[in-house]
């Protein structure tokens, strides 16, 4: 009894299959994007370290907003970001109103480079840098993921500063701490 009622259904539907799917009905799924081409991994084995060491190698340390990021990919060496930071104040260094720091590690959705340990920015994110500028006034950052603070609003209001190994604490207090290991690193040095 079954198939007597399924057979002309299956005739019925065969018969209109054709003009729905000529209609777009049954239209393929665009193919999604494609993963970008990883055309380098490193894996950089970057051991703890203390921000007053850090501190001895940084000429700049300075406080901003991520402005832009772009991915660049040189013939010779590994691809990384140039990242536009506009300048709030700086301890030590830089007195430019903005300034493009050179992070490991690029994507421009065709061509990857990942560089384990780096640190990632956002454009609008507010952070503290701890920089190296070379003789050719290329800025890059201290102690990858080590050398970048994130500034943000606790929920009183106050402005605290977190990094990637360390506990939110209060921007007076960072301040003072970044002060006293960079006296330190200037006597050491």
């Amino acid at each position: 009894m079954k198939s007597r009622i399924w057979m002309p259904l299956l005739g019925v539907l065969a018969i209109l299959i054709p003009p729905i799917k000529g209609m777009g009905i049954f239209a393929r799924a665009p193919k999604p994007k494609e993963d970008p081409v990883i055309r380098e991994r490193v894996y950089v084995n970057m051991p703890e370290m203390p921000r007053s060491k850090l501190m001895s190698v940084a000429t700049d340390v300075i406080a901003g907003r991520v402005v832009d990021m772009r991915p660049v990919f040189p013939d010779d060496g590994i691809g990384y970001t140039e990242v536009d930071i506009a300048l709030t104040w700086s301890i030590v260094g830089a007195d430019d109103e903005q300034l493009t720091v050179r992070f490991p590690g690029a994507n421009d959705g065709r061509n990857l480079t990942m560089v384990q340990g780096a640190p990632q920015v956002f454009i609008g994110e507010d952070v503290v840098l701890l920089i190296d500028r070379d003789d050719e006034n290329i800025t890059s950052i201290v102690g990858m993921d080590y050398g970048v603070y994130r500034i943000s609003v606790d929920e009183a209001g106050a402005e605290v500063v977190v990094g990637s190994h360390s506990s939110a604490v209060s921007m007076d207090h960072f301040l003072a701490e970044l002060s006293k290991d960079w006296q330190a690193a200037q006597e050491g040095r």
